[in-house]
């Protein structure tokens, strides 16, 4: 008997706590803007959602059950106070009040039809034929069944008849009597002039209906009409290659599809190479120096090398490998010696003085011998050939190359070159070294105050045209103010404040402007029959451009370490460089991994500027597809594949800087 009563009290149902006055009162009553509120988006709600069962009935229906269902499940959970993990989700993210529970059927609903039109108009309806709907013809391939098949494509000027052509069929039901003058189902196709349409989607007025007609004189050839309302992708497919590389040579495209394949392959490499758990330290190194060298095998594959001969080659490469030799020597011959005879604190001014020259001459002859290594390899690529042609044919840049290559180049480099410029910046901007002393400022600015006002002023003053150029005429008299600025803000340190003043600058001042001063004023300042190509300005204004944010980015990672990191350095008896390099640089910048993934995606969109300076990257080509006489107006289509293209790109960066963040460990210690 016990064990029956146990039983019927262990199946019997969840106690169901609910009072419905305390619940309206809750929810809906406890104010009348509340009521009204809801009054309004149920109405919103119901109309809506009617709208949606007409146009699309059947995915709304299904939404309706689940969303109908998930909340029944959900407040029966509530009602009952028993929640699985499912339903606990459910009630704090979507179903927490009554609002919610119809926003929640809004935006399904919503995204559902944003889902299904992007889809409609991108595939359902779309057009991917490559030749323009006035070029389109048609030849009969067979009319055998229940299937009328047809050769559409581009007429050939030669034989006439149709090239490159897809079989398309079309069902026997799909004919349309109405809107035709020829009955295709008892005349035989080919032979008489005939004019007839399909219809594959009779319930849509604006889509699926395909005419054919054709004349006396060559009745076997059909002139085309399709109707869609979707996209025009045949635009964007017919223009790819310009989309990608512009006018860049069609016979050289091997050397642009090289650089593809050996920059994924790169990418691929490091992908596991540089995992924590792989531990062979001689590939990952180096790995390390191919991508230090990728930046010169990329220009000989894309803007190619001035082709020498082998007497050539030995003339210019003796010097370059004796410069290259003296520089190693010296910098090992500078290390030997600071390893064996370590600086020490009694030692006089002129041994540290020896140091400090010796360490010089080494550091400019390593910058020489920098150069002389990439020239080397310019020469060295010089000699390859293919019979009597060049294998690497220089191209010019400014003519040759555009589209998405040339913005993939400019992000490129702007991101190689500004980075270490903004570290540099940012540490500039930091500087506390010591700086030119008062009794060596002030003095040197009344000098050139007089010099100028001697020389300079009295020319400008018999040339001012108006009085704004009259005052500037006076531009001695400022010096002493800049010199106490320079004293008082920077306490003489003249890189801090050189830092400070290009950092400023460049952020005030928008990246147009930037660009336009390279492009216009830079020339100016170049000696006279020396040429500096367009491309190359515009790739270095991004770069000072893109450093002096990435300056502000570093100097706030470099803010954010503590003091105690710093004191800590310094107890290691560390240099400034290896304090830097080994402890600080290290920590700032996975602090600001975010921060400069940001800045890089916002450079990589914001080389479409490039357009407004005379050079066509993907989106000034694209403007350029609406212009062609067979695309007239199809822009929709090309910006959609831009957008796509950008997204995919980003998407890809912020992935990297994803997978950056958890192998430094940023935000978990």
């Amino acid at each position: 008997m016990a064990t029956t009563s146990k039983l019927k009290t262990e199946t019997r149902l969840p106690h169901i706590h609910f009072n419905w006055n305390e619940w309206v009162s809750d929810h809906i009553t406890r104010s009348w803007l509340l009521a009204l509120w809801l009054l309004l988006l149920t109405v919103i709600t119901v109309r809506f959602t009617l709208s949606r069962l007409e146009m699309t009935p059947a995915t709304t229906i299904v939404v309706l059950v689940v969303w109908a269902v998930s909340v029944a499940i959900t407040v029966y959970a509530e009602m009952i106070h028993r929640h699985t993990a499912v339903t606990l989700w459910l009630r704090n993210n979507l179903y927490s009040s009554i609002t919610n529970v119809q926003l929640t059927l809004i935006l399904a609903l919503a995204i559902l039809a944003i889902i299904f039109g992007l889809f409609n108009y991108a595939v359902t309806t779309a057009s991917f034929l490559t030749v323009p709907a006035t070029d389109l013809r048609a030849e009969a391939v067979s009319s055998i069944g229940d299937n009328f098949c047809f050769r559409i494509g581009a007429q050939d000027a030669e034989s006439g008849g149709v090239v490159n052509g897809e079989p398309t069929c079309f069902p026997r039901w799909a004919f349309v009597p109405e809107l035709s003058e020829t009955n295709i189902i008892e005349t035989p196709l080919g032979v008489t002039a005939a004019a007839f349409c399909f219809d594959t989607l009779r319930d849509d007025a604006e889509n699926g209906r395909t005419c054919f007609t054709s004349t006396a004189e060559n009745p076997a050839l059909y002139a085309v009409s399709i109707q869609f309302s979707g996209a025009n992708w045949g635009a964007v497919w017919a223009n790819l290659t310009n989309m990608m590389v512009f006018r860049y040579n069609r016979a050289e495209l091997w050397r642009v599809w090289l650089s593809a394949a050996f920059g994924l392959l790169l990418a691929l490499a490091s992908f596991v190479v540089y995992r924590d758990g792989f531990q062979n330290k001689h590939i990952r190194r180096g790995l390390t120096y191919v991508w230090l060298a990728s930046p010169v095998i990329f220009y000989v594959l894309l803007a190619g090398v001035r082709p020498v001969t082998i007497n050539e080659f030995f003339a210019q490469a003796i010097p370059l490998v004796g410069i290259i030799v003296i520089a190693a020597l010296l910098w090992w011959a500078n290390r030997h010696l600071n390893r064996r005879y370590p600086p020490g604190i009694g030692e006089s001014e002129w041994v540290r003085l020896g140091r400090i020259l010796l360490t010089l001459a080494a550091g400019i002859l390593a910058f020489l011998a920098f150069f002389s290594a990439i020239e080397l390899i310019f020469l060295f690529f010089g000699l390859f050939k293919t019979g009597e042609k060049p294998l690497f044919v220089p191209v010019n840049p400014d003519v040759d190359w555009g589209g998405f290559m040339l913005t993939l180049i400019i992000t490129a480099f702007a991101i190689v070159v500004s980075f270490p410029l903004g570290v540099l910046l940012a540490l500039g901007r930091r500087s506390t070294i010591r700086g030119i002393p008062n009794w060596i400022t002030y003095p040197v600015a009344f000098a050139i105050m007089i010099w100028g006002l001697l020389n300079s002023t009295p020319e400008l003053r018999a040339t001012a045209r108006n009085n704004f150029e009259l005052l500037l005429a006076y531009w001695p008299l400022a010096l002493p103010l800049i010199a106490y600025v320079f004293q008082r803000v920077w306490k003489g340190n003249v890189v801090a404040g050189f830092c400070t003043l290009y950092i400023e600058f460049i952020r005030g001042i928008p990246l147009i402007t930037v660009l336009f001063l390279s492009i216009i004023l830079f020339p100016i300042f170049l000696p006279p029959g020396m040429e500096f190509l367009k491309t190359w300005r515009v790739m270095w204004a991004f770069a000072f451009f893109s450093a002096a944010y990435l300056a502000e980015n570093v100097r706030g990672g470099l803010q954010a370490i503590p003091r105690g990191q710093y004191e800590a350095a310094d107890s290691l008896g560390l240099g400034t460089f290896s304090k830097y390099r080994l402890i600080i640089l290290p920590q700032a910048l996975r602090a600001v991994i975010p921060a400069i993934t940001g800045q890089y995606i916002g450079l990589f969109k914001d080389t479409t500027l490039v357009a407004i300076v005379g050079l066509l990257d993907i989106l000034g080509v694209a403007n350029s597809i609406a212009s062609q006489p067979q695309w007239l107006g199809v822009r929709r289509e090309a910006y959609l594949f831009i957008a796509l293209l950008y997204f995919v790109v980003s998407a890809i960066i912020v992935s990297y800087s994803e997978r950056l963040e958890r192998q430094t460990g940023l935000g978990e210690r």
